[in-house]
């Protein structure tokens, strides 16, 4: 194959056969609560990732500020250990743990040692089974979500994927991407007691663990940690969204702003369509990279600086909020951060200001700091593909952003 681009001629190499796929050997089967446990192996590594789903949908604005601080809170304590011991003991086993709440589930997602992994389960076991959220930590907690709202919301690209998703869903809880402040503040630690009760069960939850481990010997270790854990969620499946429909250009005004951010959606093929793995591929080519053709154009052939990209989701998306807490302590975050290479490689820490640069910057303004991601994305985060019901997929380009 020949490819012609700016006078000049390249050959681009044939694709060689594909391989073998081989799947690890896996075992998966349910327990006596209802709750699902998959395990697989994948040696390489002495680490064992766990995921957990739990069914976590509601409706209101009220039941979406009780689930993200829940998701926040989880960790906080239980009646044997408190926060500083839970993430103690975690730590002694060199392993993380974090939950987040979404539109469908709550998620808890770690990982740790294989050799530690049966006291890592009983952590787990003692949170789902026995989480007390203290007063004054669900004090501390609200307050700092209600803060790192204040700062989410000051940045153009949450307002303008705020936007989006209200344009595409409506009044479903896919349209909101984040909690109200004063919902927030409003939860109080009964509130997540009681939907920890009501919501938190085994019936319908699915626990995944992938590493180092021998698939048939994990499941009793999980049932040992986990047997405990019973009961069946109160709540219901969400309904499908609505089918996104045409309309005018919608403009959100921010005033001060010194560039317009721009989101474009759509319906696209649905996972589990014929047509879903050349959407991938497309998407890859026309702007899911630094080297995509919607990058070479807007930069290279035309000299601008943005950034576009290009992107294709499954609702519910990953949101735009803080980083959930975990089993870890907290410590300042890096002066400066810099987006993963999925989306935005080139894009440098976008909230220092022209005149000011980074230590370690380079005189075009880039930072040398090592990559973290973007506020609301956690490298131990579980994925949050939804399972059963695939919702449309759909297409969004983000809007280019001025270094």
């Amino acid at each position: 194959m020949t490819v012609v681009q700016d006078d000049l001629v390249r050959t681009v190499p044939a694709a060689g056969p594909l391989p073998e796929l081989t799947l690890p050997p896996l075992s998966d089967t349910r327990l006596d609560g209802g709750l699902r446990v998959v395990a697989v192996r994948r040696a390489g590594v002495p680490l064992v990732e766990l995921r957990l789903r739990v069914p976590f949908a509601g409706h209101g604005a009220a039941h979406l500020a009780r689930a993200t601080l829940l998701a926040d809170a989880l960790f906080s304590g239980t009646a044997d250990h408190d926060n500083v011991a839970l993430a103690a003991t975690v730590q002694r086993m060199g392993g993380s743990m974090s939950a987040r709440a979404d539109a469908d589930r709550l998620a808890v997602g770690g990982s740790v040692l294989a050799a530690e992994l049966p006291g890592f389960l009983d952590v787990l076991g003692e949170v789902l089974t026995g989480a007390a959220y203290p007063g004054d930590q669900v004090d501390g907690e609200r307050d700092r979500l209600v803060q790192r709202l204040a700062v989410a919301r000051s940045q153009p690209g949450v307002r303008a994927a705020e936007a989006l998703s209200r344009r595409l869903y409506g009044d479903h809880p896919y349209g909101r991407e984040l909690p109200e402040v004063d919902d927030v503040a409003a939860v109080a630690a009964a509130d997540l007691r009681a939907l920890h009760a009501e919501r938190v069960a085994p019936e319908g939850a699915v626990l995944v663990l992938v590493g180092d481990l021998d698939p048939d010997e994990v499941l009793g270790g999980v049932a040992s940690a986990l047997g405990a854990w019973r009961g069946a969620a109160a709540g219901a499946a969400l309904d499908p969204p609505p089918v996104p429909q045409p309309g005018p250009v919608l403009v959100v005004d921010r005033p001060g702003s010194v560039q317009t951010t721009i989101r474009m959606g759509g319906p696209a093929p649905r996972r589990h369509d014929p047509d879903h793995a050349a959407l991938k591929l497309g998407n890859l080519v026309f702007g899911g990279y630094f080297s995509s053709r919607l990058v070479a154009n807007i930069r290279e052939r035309r000299g601008y600086t943005y950034s576009p990209t290009a992107a294709s989701t499954t609702p519910p998306r990953r949101r735009p909020s803080p980083s959930p807490p975990t089993s870890r302590p907290r410590s300042p975050p890096p002066r400066c951060w810099r987006p993963p290479t999925s989306w935005a490689a080139s894009r440098p820490c976008p909230w220092s200001p022209r005149s000011w640069r980074p230590p370690g910057a380079t005189r075009s303004g880039r930072s040398r700091c090592r990559p973290r991601p973007r506020p609301g994305w956690h490298p131990r985060s579980p994925p949050w593909s939804p399972t059963g019901w695939t919702p449309p997929t759909s297409s969004t380009t983000p809007a280019p952003s001025r270094p």
